[in-house]
């Protein structure tokens, strides 16, 4: 009886440690997850920057055949990480422990921006779409990129992942807005005539 106590006792803290580890181990899948599928999406907001600006250039020049290689090279490029991220996602979707909002910025706005992405570039290739809204659709897209990016580490409880999520994606922003500036400044100089429009001129000192 007197060796039993022990017994127990120690087959009760086992538990709890193996009970801790598994915690930790889900925790830590978690973060990981997050953080492979956020590297993902930083990535393609910034592959998607380069369709817009290009497709914006290509669009106001009256869809020169010259310009089009560059679309068709960043349409791929894209392509390529929205794969990836699909695929990443269903960790986070089937998953349990994530964070409700984050799950439904990255169902809602991450991949349902993906499924959003051929109507919008059936748009600027094959209508007569303007230049100004390819870039205001593009960039309703990047948006849920960055939203998602920006709540990601929200409800991990890793204080190191959220520090670096929110200077990454303060970066993020500032290169997005560097990118807009770029975007409309391209799809002026390839217009006929040369020249920033009154509503291109607000939205690029915006």
């Amino acid at each position: 009886s007197s060796d039993l106590v022990p017994t127990v006792t120690a087959l009760i803290l086992g538990v709890f440690q193996i009970v801790g580890a598994v915690d930790n181990y889900s925790s830590f899948k978690r973060v990981q997850n997050l953080t492979n599928v956020n590297t993902l999406v930083v990535r393609a907001a910034g592959y998607l920057a380069d369709e817009r600006d290009d497709t914006a250039g290509y669009v106001a020049s009256g869809k020169l055949p010259a310009l089009s290689a560059a679309v068709q090279k960043d349409q791929n490029a894209t392509d390529a990480v929205d794969k990836q991220i699909a695929n990443q996602a269903q960790a986070i979707q089937n998953g349990s422990g994530y964070r409700a909002q984050t799950v439904l910025d990255l169902a809602n706005g991450v991949l349902a921006s993906i499924g959003d992405l051929k109507y919008i570039r059936q748009a600027a290739t094959g209508t007569k779409s303007p230049a100004l809204s390819v870039i205001t659709n593009y960039d309703r897209l990047i948006q849920a990129f960055i939203t998602f990016s920006n709540d990601v580490a929200a409800g991990t409880g890793n204080a190191t992942l959220q520090s670096d999520v929110s200077v990454l994606n303060s970066l993020l922003r500032m290169e997005d807005d560097a990118s807009l500036q770029r975007a409309y400044l391209y799809q002026a100089l390839e217009s006929t005539p040369e020249a920033l429009t009154p509503v291109a001129l607000t939205d690029l000192n915006q």
